[in-house]
């Protein structure tokens, strides 16, 4: 049985889904009552390469931000080791 606390995430996930799969019906409408099969094309053609540039957009900034968050773990990996090594040498000196 599930218990009510851990019912909050399936609940979330089955409305996203339901939100996306009405989306792709949303996609189709205006593409069955264009004026002509070359206005259809043209319409899903435009849609097909904005999806396209919009998953690109999306993978460059994660992948930027990921490389961002691996360069300031090097800064404060390194930051740590100069902190640990002046308290050292402070310790040693007194």
């Amino acid at each position: 049985m599930i218990s009510r606390s851990n019912s909050f995430p399936a609940v979330g996930v089955g409305l996203w889904l339901v939100l996306a799969g009405g989306a792709a019906v949303m996609m189709l409408l205006p593409g069955i009552v264009a004026p002509s099969r070359a206005a259809t094309l043209v319409y899903l053609g435009a849609f097909s390469f904005g999806s396209m540039m919009a998953m690109a957009a999306l993978a460059q900034l994660l992948a930027r931000a990921t490389r961002l968050a691996h360069s300031q773990a090097r800064v404060a990996a390194f930051g740590s080791i100069l902190l640990g090594a002046i308290w050292t040498l402070h310790a040693a000196t007194e």
